[in-house]
């Protein structure tokens, strides 16, 4: 199999991908952005050629790039990144090189809000209702049907950029003077963020899933700078899973990771948010990893390299990841939260710069069988003066 693996070093948790491709006999072959000499040493070795590049965003240099390895070593079998930033890349050069894998076709309502908002309703699952702004008085229309508060967003976008919540006419019209075009307007829902991530196979069917929580939306902690964890429990609500199923076969996911985002009311309920049909992001593949004591860098390389389409797992573990800020001051210091907790710590580091303001300067992962407990250590490592 010859498959060609975009931004391998980046983000950095992610060249276990390559690694398994190799080992399962892949002819890696990578195109990226980043100095080759730099990357760790266990990646280079899973690398059987890379093919630099000054901007991944130049799509016709990435056709050279895939020209080259087609003449060198064959048809290309996959093409994959497993990143937000580049999916556009990757259908297009599926389409172009006839590859397996989602198209430009699938884009148009798995990158769109308004595209997604039609595959819930098609699927069943509650969503907040939203318009697309093109006018005054479809705005004013929109805002008597469902009042404030509202939320403001791009239709197409990532992280949470340009999305705010306005509560009055004024902060509406200001905030759309100050954005960019391609903007919704959508029902404000009240209610924790909670996600279904997982795994299908090339049938469509599930063969890994859990679920996260948010302290808070990833709205407000971009434009905020505040403080977040996020937790993945052990149990997984039934009504979350039973939408999340329908999802995955709604967006057609197939040989692919998700990572779909829902409100949880204060009823219980669940809506729909949005969907990513890639990886949840950060560490969460690491933190499901340590969960379950299993390594799904590894079975989705057995999956695309081997067929192997089920996983037997077991959700052992509650883990939690909190995130600390350099601008907060703490009470208690990394020793001491080392000497309370170490023994359950699975990792701790320091974020990259382009993660930080989304998740923070430094992270703990933490698991434990209670989540009582870790609830409690969360707390802790939490807690300023």
């Amino acid at each position: 199999m010859n498959f060609v693996f975009l931004s391998p070093q980046f983000p950095p948790n992610f060249y276990n991908f390559c690694i398994h491709l190799k080992k399962n006999g892949a002819n890696v072959l990578a195109i990226g952005d980043g100095v080759y000499d730099e990357f760790r040493p266990e990646l280079k070795k899973s690398i059987t050629e890379y093919y630099f590049v000054e901007s991944l965003s130049d799509y016709d240099s990435l056709v050279r790039a895939m020209g080259y390895f087609t003449h060198k070593y064959g048809k290309i079998d996959r093409v994959e990144s497993h990143n937000e930033f580049w999916l556009d890349q990757e259908a297009c050069l599926r389409e172009d090189f006839n590859i397996f894998g989602q198209r430009l076709k699938d884009l148009s309502f798995n990158r769109s809000k308004l595209g997604m908002k039609k595959k819930f309703e098609k699927a069943n699952v509650p969503a907040a209702k939203a318009i697309r702004i093109t006018s005054n008085a479809k705005v004013k229309k929109f805002v008597e049907t469902y009042g404030f508060p509202l939320i403001i967003k791009p239709d197409i976008g990532v992280g949470a950029q340009h999305t705010c919540k306005v509560k009055t006419y004024e902060q509406l019209n200001e905030n759309l003077a100050n954005m960019p075009s391609g903007l919704i307007l959508e029902q404000f829902v009240e209610g924790t963020i909670v996600t279904y991530d997982g795994l299908a196979n090339i049938h469509g069917e599930v063969m890994f899933a859990s679920s996260m929580e948010l302290s808070n939306s990833i709205m407000d902690v971009v434009n905020n700078r505040g403080p977040v964890h996020y937790i993945y429990q052990k149990n997984l609500n039934p009504e979350l899973e039973d939408f999340g199923q329908r999802l995955v076969k709604a967006f057609n996911v197939k040989e692919r990771f998700f990572h779909f985002e829902f409100f949880r009311t204060p009823e219980g309920n669940h809506k729909a948010l949005e969907v990513n049909i890639r990886p949840p992001g950060g560490y969460c593949m690491d933190m499901l990893n340590y969960m379950c004591d299993i390594d799904l860098y590894k079975d989705w390389a057995d999956l695309v390299v081997n067929d192997e389409q089920y996983i037997t797992f077991n959700r052992k573990y509650n883990v939690g990841c909190v995130a600390r800020r350099d601008r907060f001051n703490y009470v208690h210091n990394h020793k001491e939260i080392m000497h309370k907790y170490g023994k359950h710590m699975a990792l701790h580091l320091e974020m990259p710069k382009v993660f930080s303001t989304a998740m923070g300067d430094y992270i703990y992962i933490i698991r434990h069988p209670e989540l009582k407990y870790l609830k409690e250590a969360i707390a802790f490592i939490e807690k300023t003066k």
